[in-house]
């Protein structure tokens, strides 16, 4: 029996588990598909990105350095705001590899990483948690004992739907899409034409399958009215018993 099972290995299962497995704790995570597909977003993160990798991904996964923004109210072919500063403000970088790279610090510090492990089940017991769990290359589930489920599984999480936490109370949707166009800045193009609609912009990041060294933009489409912080926050999934039986207990 783990101490710990994550059930999905993005950024947040990814980084739980590599926490968790320093400090001591038997930690199995699973991923349903392969670690990194598909892409998720578009790889425009914030500068404090390498506080949480190895020293050294910055030199495999830094794409472009982004320095300001051109905001648009008016629509696309409007006058444009600029926002620049001479300090670097955010970063675009290979986001599949960013997974990967998450996924491989975890196992690096002792957590053990399954793909094509798709939990199908939880079972919350009074001493344990059991999973169900649909494996790629075999007929049969299997089972996975674990004092603690960790649900990172997403926006539809199936580990929140198993133990009936509420649904966050909104969800914000999102369009993702490369073009061809070349683009050698280091800004973003921010659109804001509407209460419920925004798009952006942002250089320098082309899918991991892509070669070459040409520069492309990535185009990302979002519909909300309103930014709940339920929406983008994957918070470990556990039950107070399971809480209360783990405390701080470790190997």
């Amino acid at each position: 029996m783990y101490d710990f099972v994550i059930v999905g290995v993005g950024p947040a299962g990814a980084r739980f588990a590599r926490r968790a497995a320093e400090s001591g704790y038997s930690v199995l995570g699973l991923e349903k598909g392969t670690i990194g597909t598909p892409l998720a977003c578009s790889g425009h993160v914030s500068t404090d990105i390498w506080d949480y990798l190895p020293d050294a991904a910055e030199d495999n996964l830094l794409q472009n350095r982004v320095y300001g923004a051109n905001f648009y109210t008016g629509g696309p072919d409007s006058e444009t705001n600029l926002f620049y500063k001479t300090d670097e403000i955010s970063n675009v970088i290979d986001r599949v590899e960013l997974d990967r790279t998450l996924a491989n610090a975890a196992r690096n510090a002792g957590a053990e990483i399954r793909e094509g492990h798709t939990v199908t089940g939880v079972d919350e017991r009074d001493d344990r948690v059991v999973l169900t769990v649909s494996v790629a290359d075999k007929n049969d589930p299997v089972e996975i004992e674990a004092r603690m489920v960790a649900g990172c599984d997403g926006p539809v999480s199936r580990v929140r739907q198993a133990v009936e936490l509420p649904e966050p109370e909104e969800k914000l949707h999102g369009v993702l899409a490369f073009t061809d166009e070349e683009d050698h800045g280091d800004h973003v193009d921010v659109h804001l034409t509407s209460h419920d609609f925004s798009r952006g912009a942002s250089p320098a990041a082309r899918p991991a399958s892509s070669t070459g060294s040409r520069p492309h933009r990535v185009r990302m489409s979002t519909t909300a009215s309103r930014f709940s912080p339920n929406s983008t926050m994957l918070r470990p999934t556990t039950s107070a018993r399971a809480r209360s039986r783990l405390g701080h207990r470790r190997r």
